[in-house]
């Protein structure tokens, strides 16, 4: 139940949550320090000798290894990284006129939807009017 006690804002320099946030790490963290790792492993081109190098980056090696066997996914995942995910057109049908929509998929946290969400609907028809077929 609130009171007038409740409804005053702290004093200045008085934090709120004097135990801060929580400690640890999360999972994001995590995933990074293991990815930074070095890991030993049997050198490809020296036989009998080790090497070591970071997780991501023989994960790295696995994809391009798959990829030169022919594996579509490994593929698509490389071009996909490297020059971005094309867009697609979807075609919708019902009892509206068929409008196409163009989709971008967006793969990274760098990416800004806003901003691509802005660009693709300049210059678009707004959704009151039918485009012609």
């Amino acid at each position: 139940m609130a009171n007038e006690q409740n409804l005053t804002p702290w004093p200045k320099g008085v934090s709120g949550n004097p135990s801060g946030g929580k400690k640890g790490k999360n999972l994001t963290t995590i995933l990074k320090l293991l990815l930074d790792a070095e890991i030993e492993i049997d050198d490809p081109v020296v036989a009998g000798a080790k090497i070591k190098r970071p997780a991501k980056e023989l994960i790295n090696i696995q994809l391009i290894a798959r990829a030169i066997k022919g594996d579509r996914k490994a593929i698509k995942d490389i071009t996909d990284r490297l020059e971005g995910t094309p867009k697609q057109t979807l075609e919708t049908v019902g009892d509206q006129p068929v409008q196409k929509i163009e989709v971008e998929i967006l793969t990274s946290k760098n990416d800004n939807a806003e901003d691509k969400r802005n660009k693709s609907l300049e210059g678009e028809p707004s959704s009151a009017e039918p485009m012609g077929c």
